[in-house]
């Protein structure tokens, strides 16, 4: 994350100038609160929907206009300095906090400073505009489908912890016809099993540092990504998209609730007793299953 919030003004305390100004009784001197207070810069931080805003993503500080309001074409400006040609793939949404909830963030328009947040955080630091990008593909909605008739697929590890594992997913994933395996914010420590050489043809490694990157480079494929968690609907019943990134948790923790909720599917694996399965054998599992049914189509 790359982030340079500045420091806002500090604001001299009324009570100082009091002995100055009369005709005035001290306590309307108070100091004014931050909603009181028009902001000359703000904070833009933007994410992809799936991660957290804070803790993983970027952010850039805007200059405001003289009439003090918040102009969207600068702040589709910044996004485009950092995604490119990308940010056309996604449909952006930011958090209007008077209304506290997301709304479509538009362009040739201007935003009231109204809309900003404080961080809790840091309570004297710059107010937030808080942005996000949806992938119109991990939408609930009928009319976004993806355009290639060509069947493509990729399965991997959400903060996965031991590399082992990728290699066991990697060799079914070659075996059962996969373009890549991926692992999105690992927590490898020893990575050598991931160097092995193979005699033999085996599909690449895909590490991603954030579900940002991890978005960024895939989105273009077009794909739809499918949680493998329990809760889910049962594999036996699932229809496998034509293009597909299918999502596993980390060994201990499973999948964070932010990343599994910009799933488009949620996919659980029955089971006769417990529904936890090694991480690299659920994903076998899935393979094997997306497999099968294609050859019965």
């Amino acid at each position: 994350m790359f982030c340079f919030i500045l420091r806002g003004k500090k604001s001299i305390h009324p009570t100082q100038q009091h002995s100055q100004v009369r005709g005035k009784a001290p306590n309307q001197f108070m100091k004014r609160t931050h909603s009181e207070i028009t902001p000359s810069e703000i904070s833009v931080q933007f994410n992809v929907r799936g991660a957290s805003i804070r803790k993983t993503g970027q952010s850039a500080t805007l200059q405001l206009s003289n009439d003090n309001d918040i102009s969207t074409n600068s702040v589709y400006l910044i996004l485009t300095s950092q995604l490119k040609t990308l940010l056309e793939k996604y449909h952006v949404i930011f958090y209007n906090s008077s209304l506290h909830g997301w709304e479509d963030l538009p362009r040739d328009a201007h935003l009231s400073t109204d809309v900003l947040k404080r961080s809790n955080d840091d309570p004297d630091g710059l107010p937030i505009l808080d942005v996000l990008l949806d992938d119109p593909h991990q939408l609930p909605n009928d009319k976004i489908c993806t355009t290639s008739t060509i069947e493509s697929f990729a399965v991997g590890m959400w903060h996965s912890k031991t590399a082992y594992n990728l290699v066991s997913l990697r060799r079914s994933a070659t075996q059962l016809g996969a373009d890549f395996v991926f692992s999105i914010a690992n927590r490898m420590k020893n990575k050598k099993p991931l160097d092995a050489k193979f005699s033999n043809y085996v599909v690449p490694v895909k590490e991603y540092k954030t579900v940002l990157d991890f978005s960024l480079d895939t989105i273009c494929g077009e794909y739809e990504w499918v949680c493998v968690e329990m809760g889910g609907i049962p594999l036996e019943d699932f229809v496998h998209p034509t293009k597909a990134l299918y999502i596993l948790g980390s060994e201990d923790n499973g999948i964070s609730s932010m990343l599994r909720s910009a799933c488009k599917h949620v996919v659980a694996l029955s089971s006769v007793r417990s529904e936890s399965y090694n991480v690299a054998v659920a994903g076998t599992m899935i393979m094997y299953d997306r497999h099968v049914k294609s050859l019965n189509c």
